[in-house]
């Protein structure tokens, strides 16, 4: 009896399967990052750009207190400073500078404003120390960027703007600043 040779993969059994393959990381290359991300906008549209334009320092809505002391998002009263009454205007911007009026300022409700470069629980982190390096050293110079979209992960709940602990060790490793995990981690 006369034995047969195995059949071998067809030729065009391999291009299919090499074709799908490739197919598929390509998708999953595009899709994994949309299904897992989330972008917000935040409740009012706010504009660095024409801020920084007005020579608006950060410092006039992101810090108080000796040193520097991080304020965060500025206050509705930092707000209201500047814009007390709605503008009444027909433009984009003078619908964003009302909705922020009569939503928040003349309500008295502080504007939920979403973070951006907000670090996890587990980090500590200290502007004081920071500020000699200015800003754009670890931010985004925001007077470049607008209105920035924040991208959230769904699952670790980051976003994709915060810092990350390469680029902060990295920096520390530069200028002769601790590395050790207790310098940034709770």
């Amino acid at each position: 009896m006369e034995r047969r040779a195995q059949p071998s993969l067809s030729r065009g059994l391999i291009w299919g399967l090499a074709t799908g393959l490739v197919l598929g990381i390509l998708a999953g290359w595009w899709a994994w990052p949309r299904l897992v991300n989330v972008r917000t906008t935040q409740p009012v549209r706010f504009s660095h750009t024409l801020h920084g334009r007005q020579d608006v320092a950060c410092a006039v809505c992101h810090f108080t207190g000796p040193g520097g002391a991080f304020s965060g998002f500025p206050s509705l009263g930092v707000c209201a400073g500047c814009h007390p009454d709605p503008t009444g205007g027909k433009g984009e911007d003078d619908k964003e500078i009302d909705k922020l009026v009569n939503t928040y300022v003349k309500t008295g409700r502080a504007v939920p404003w979403l973070s951006s470069q907000g670090q996890p629980a587990h980090v500590r982190f200290l502007h004081e120390p920071h500020l000699p390096l200015g800003c754009p050293s670890c931010h985004p110079d925001m007077r470049r960027v607008d209105t920035p979209d924040i991208t959230r992960n769904r699952i670790s709940g980051y976003t994709l703007q915060a810092m990350s602990m390469d680029r902060c060790r990295s920096c520390h490793q530069e200028r002769g600043a601790l590395v050790d995990c207790q310098a940034c981690h709770r």
